[in-house]
């Protein structure tokens, strides 16, 4: 059973002054206390929305980021370039652009001599380097550092 508190009596100061800490009465009490409890919430309301943000915006576990590979696009109709992630499987191009929405992006393209970034669109198979007319050719993903020899 929760003990009540007896309310100070005021005619009787001593009691009063040999207390430690504030003392509140009355309507000031109150407002205090309404106060932490409406800090206490928005607290919570914070960490609530945080979990709920978390929750809404972290990646879908259905995906196998294994089965994905790296594809460097550029859009033909706003200029847009990023790198995209598609299937292992050859992808039909042109993909979709994230920002005008048309599907406009094509594979890039770069010169391994003067690494010039290019689009191969309605060209033959073989791949040419329009600046350097180099045949030395592959998609515009990082390459990995090639091994060290001993």
């Amino acid at each position: 059973m929760a003990r009540r508190r007896r309310p100070a009596n005021l005619t009787d100061y001593r009691a009063v002054l040999d207390s430690t800490g504030d003392i509140a009465i009355g309507a000031y009490a109150r407002q205090q206390r309404r106060r932490r409890i409406l800090i206490a919430m928005a607290g919570i309301g914070l960490i609530g929305g945080a979990v709920w943000l978390y929750t809404t915006l972290r990646p879908s576990a259905e995906i196998d980021w294994s089965e994905l590979r790296p594809v460097a696009v550029e859009c033909v109709k706003c200029g847009h370039r990023e790198v995209m992630f598609v299937k292992a499987g050859e992808p039909s191009f042109p993909l979709k652009c994230p920002v005008c929405q048309e599907r406009a992006c094509h594979k890039l393209w770069e010169c391994r001599d003067c690494g010039y970034q290019f689009l191969n669109i309605g060209q033959d198979v073989v791949l040419e380097c329009p600046k350097c007319h180099s045949r030395r050719v592959g998609t515009a993903e990082t390459l990995a550092e090639p091994a060290a020899e001993e």
